[in-house]
């Protein structure tokens, strides 16, 4: 066991409304990431959709905390043993929420964050009922 972490970062433009492309794109680095030796590969805020989207888009591409994104990248995290961290739009009920799932080599989330976003995409999107942070 190393005491070391090997980590892979990935910037990449975005594909609004193209969520089969996004989910090449990270089965493409997250091979090249294992492939040079990285234990993690950190994609960015919105790394599934990206910001520069409608209210009406961000609603419907939207995913649950255990949805089709989900799975797709835990799939992807096990066949090539690396860990990922993503960013998504998460719908929890009415409420959308900027979230981040951690998921390990195994394909288990092993850590997520949620926070509501009043920008751009989200504006009006969070309801009175939501909570500020949820873990």
């Amino acid at each position: 066991m190393s005491d070391t972490l090997q980590m892979s970062l990935l910037q990449h433009a975005p594909t609004p409304e193209a969520l089969t492309v996004s989910l090449q794109r990270i089965d493409h680095y997250a091979k090249v990431a294992a492939d040079s030796g990285s234990d993690l590969l950190l994609l960015p805020e919105a790394s599934l959709t990206g910001y520069n989207i409608s209210l009406d888009a961000a609603k419907h591409m939207a995913e649950r905390r255990d949805g089709e994104a989900f799975k797709e990248i835990a799939a992807i995290a096990r066949r090539n043993n690396i860990a990922i961290v993503y960013g998504y739009i998460e719908q929890d009920g009415d409420v959308l929420y900027n979230s981040t799932q951690f998921i390990d080599e195994a394909g288990q989330s092993i850590g997520h964050f949620a926070r509501l976003t009043y920008g751009v995409i989200l504006i009006g999107s969070c309801s009175s009922k939501a909570k500020p942070l949820r873990h």
